[in-house]
């Protein structure tokens, strides 16, 4: 199976979490740690439509963070390599005169749309607490509205959540919380699939409660890494 850039960049970044764990003390650790992943995945700066004084093209990257699409930043996102191309706005943040129907006018304010993309990614690191359900639920809400929005277009990135979660808690508070990703892997595996990442640990202390869970377990060094 052909494996994508933007999945071998996570892979890579959890390969380092697993010998460092302690790299990672914040979800923003984790946002800036895998954009230079990715970046170096995609390297190469494209031209844009929009021009500097000296009548030459700017040129940006395929990767953001923090990208505003209707109404969500998403955590990261991997620009279309194409589309960029299309990009006019003063900020090289989208296309404007076109609106996500693809309809075209000349009111900026009205005709607006995102750069179309490849891979939508959201990134989760509880802080000492457990993460709930509705939270999960929000952010694959977030990414599976990109391609319904975008229809017109057929724009279809990869959808990635990758959470990482390394401390103890009490047993119930364990218990909850691996009930609750076994339930979000359920609903990553719902179209359009999202790439559901956990990284977890230590090892001692959650494995014996993957193992009440099929889902899960089967999905140790697939899906799921221990640090």
């Amino acid at each position: 199976m052909t494996i994508s850039k933007t999945a071998k960049a996570i892979e890579n970044l959890i390969r380092k979490i697993q010998d460092n764990p302690l790299m990672i003390s914040r979800e923003r650790d984790l946002q800036v740690f895998l954009s230079k992943e990715l970046i170096d995945h995609f390297p190469i700066y494209h031209k844009t439509r929009k021009k500097n004084i000296h009548d030459k093209f700017y040129k940006t990257q395929r990767v953001h963070l923090e990208y505003p699409s209707h109404n969500h930043n998403y955590d990261i996102i991997v620009f279309d390599a194409e589309d960029i191309q299309n990009i006019n706005s003063p900020q090289g943040l989208s296309v404007s005169y076109q609106n996500s129907k693809g309809e075209e006018g000349k009111d900026a304010s009205k005709f607006k749309r995102s750069v179309l993309c490849t891979a939508l990614l959201e990134l989760k690191k509880p802080e000492g607490e457990a993460i709930t359900y509705e939270k999960i639920k929000d952010d694959f809400n977030f990414l599976r509205s990109w391609s319904n929005e975008y229809e017109f277009f057929n724009n279809n990135p990869e959808l990635f959540f990758i959470c990482f979660q390394f401390w103890k808690t009490k047993a119930d508070t364990a218990k909850t919380q691996i009930e609750t990703y076994r339930d979000a892997y359920i609903l990553a595996n719902k179209e359009p699939l999202i790439n559901f990442y956990l990284i977890i640990g230590p090892y001692d202390f959650w494995n014996n409660y993957l193992e009440e869970h099929p889902i899960l377990q089967n999905n140790i060094d697939t899906r799921i890494y221990f640090v």
